[in-house]
C-alpha cells in the first residue's frame, strides 16, 4: 500500500490512521470488519463537533477510505464502510476563495520591514520573491545560492509540490535583491550555504 510513496504523504496516512483509532477505541472497536458505514457518519460527526475546517475533515476521511479501500483488496472486508451517498463529498475538491494582496497592498505592507537589519532584510527579500513570482515559503526556504542563474535572471526550485523540479523566472529587482542577500550572508559563516536558513 505504501510503495512509491513519498514519506509526507506515508505521514498523513499515519497521522489520519491514529485520529481514527483513537476514535474506534473510545468505542471498544478492535478489528476493521466491525467498522460500518454509521460509524464512519458518526467519525465525520465527530470531526465536525470538534470544529475542524472543511479540508481537513475531507482529507483525513480520504486517507481512512484508501485504507479501507486496501482491507478491501485484501479481502479483509467485503465493502469499504466509507462509501455511499454520505460521503459523495469526499469525491469533490474544496474550492476556498482566498484574496490575494494588491500590489499597492504589497508595497504597503514591504514598507512596514526595517530593512536596516539582517533579519528585516531577509523577510523583506522573501516577500518579494514569493510576491514576484509566487514561490512556496517551504521552496523559498530550500533555495541556496548555486540554485539561481543570475545571467538568465531564473532560479531553480527543488522538490516542489508535484515532486518535479523546476527553473522559474525572477525579475531583475529580485536578482538585485538577491545578491544583496547572499553578501550580507557571507558576514555569517553559517548562513553562507543555505540563503533562508535561521540565524543563529
Amino acid at each position: 500500500m505504501v510503495k512509491k510513496l513519498k514519506p509526507r504523504t506515508i505521514g498523513w496516512h499515519e497521522e489520519s490512521y491514529h485520529y481514527f483509532k483513537n476514535f474506534l477505541d473510545s468505542l471498544g472497536i478492535k478489528y476493521v470488519h466491525e467498522v460500518t458505514h454509521s460509524i464512519c457518519v458518526d467519525y465525520w460527526e465527530f470531526m465536525e463537533n470538534k470544529k475542524l475546517a472543511e479540508q481537513t475533515k475531507i482529507t483525513r476521511s480520504r486517507s481512512i477510505r484508501t485504507q479501507f479501500n486496501h482491507y478491501k483488496e485484501q479481502k479483509l472486508i467485503q465493502e469499504n464502510p466509507w462509501s455511499g451517498d454520505s460521503f459523495k463529498v469526499l469525491n469533490k475538491d474544496v474550492v476556498t476563495e482566498v484574496r490575494s494582496l494588491e500590489p499597492k497592498e504589497m508595497r504597503v505592507l514591504l514598507r512596514e520591514i526595517d530593512t536596516s537589519t539582517f533579519v528585516g532584510f531577509r523577510l523583506y527579500v522573501s516577500l518579494w520573491m514569493m510576491f514576484d513570482n509566487g514561490i512556496r515559503i517551504g521552496e523559498l526556504l530550500k533555495l541556496n545560492e548555486w540554485d539561481i542563474d543570475f545571467e538568465n535572471c531564473e532560479i531553480l526550485i527543488k522538490d516542489p509540490k508535484n515532486g518535479q523540479d523546476r527553473m522559474a523566472p525572477i525579475s531583475e529587482e529580485t536578482a538585485s535583491l538577491l545578491k544583496a542577500l547572499i553578501e550580507n550572508n557571507k558576514k555569517i559563516p553559517e548562513l553562507s550555504c543555505s540563503i533562508y536558513r535561521n540565524q543563529r
